[in-house]
C-alpha cells in the first residue's frame, strides 16, 4: 500500500500511520502475554516494535516536512516500550 501511494503528499502520513498501526500491534501483544511469563515471544514482540521503528524512521530523516518532529517523537516512545520490555522478559 505505502509504495503504491509513494507518490502521494500525504505519504509521511501513511507512514506514521502504518508505524502506530505495528505500535498497537506491539502494545497489544504485550498486554495479552505477560512479558514476564512463559508464554511471551519476545521475537513476536520485537518484530511488530521494530516494524513501527523502521517506519518512523523513515519520516524521521526527511527534512522539510511537519511530521518531522512527531516521528521523532514516537521513535523515544517506541524505544522506551521496547526497553521495558526487553528488562521484564529478563
Amino acid at each position: 500500500m505505502v509504495t503504491k501511494h509513494r507518490q502521494s503528499k500525504n505519504i509521511h502520513r501513511f507512514l506514521i500511520d502504518f508505524g502506530d498501526f505495528y505500535a498497537l500491534l506491539a502494545k497489544e501483544y504485550a498486554s495479552q502475554y505477560d512479558p514476564e511469563g512463559l508464554s511471551f515471544d519476545f521475537k513476536a514482540f520485537d518484530q511488530f516494535a521494530k516494524s513501527a521503528l523502521k517506519l518512523y524512521s523513515e519520516v524521521a530523516q526527511m527534512d522539510g516536512i511537519l511530521e518531522k518532529i512527531e516521528a521523532q517523537g514516537k521513535i523515544e516512545g517506541m524505544r522506551g516500550l521496547l526497553e521495558k520490555i526487553t528488562r521484564l522478559n529478563r
